[in-house]
């Protein structure tokens, strides 16, 4: 797919929140000529593939009850450069700590 680890499980993560079945995760690996290292065979393939939107699409929708839409998924806030500076004058550099002996 030529994606980092991190932006694929994004991406799939995100898919799967927003999809309404696991088919639809499917069709998305399917599309992208996702294969499995342990398929052995084209069905051995789509049945791993299918266990894997399935469990997927649970994992993603686990504990809601509001009949298959989206979970609410708690997002962090994205950091921006002053939060990152704001939150650095909480800290000390060694260098700066007197000495004691």
């Amino acid at each position: 797919l030529g994606c980092s680890d991190s932006a694929l499980s994004l991406f799939l993560t995100t898919s799967a929140t927003n999809a309404s079945s696991h088919h639809a995760i499917l069709n998305i690996l399917q599309d992208a000529n996702v294969t499995p290292v342990n398929a052995t065979s084209a069905s051995e393939k789509q049945r791993i593939l299918n266990k894997f939107a399935l469990d997927l699409f649970q994992k993603c929708h686990e504990g809601n009850t509001n009949g298959g839409a989206p979970s609410k998924v708690k997002k962090n806030k994205r950091m921006t450069n002053a939060d990152w500076v704001k939150n650095a004058k909480n800290y000390d550099l060694l260098d700066d700590q007197p000495v004691t002996a």
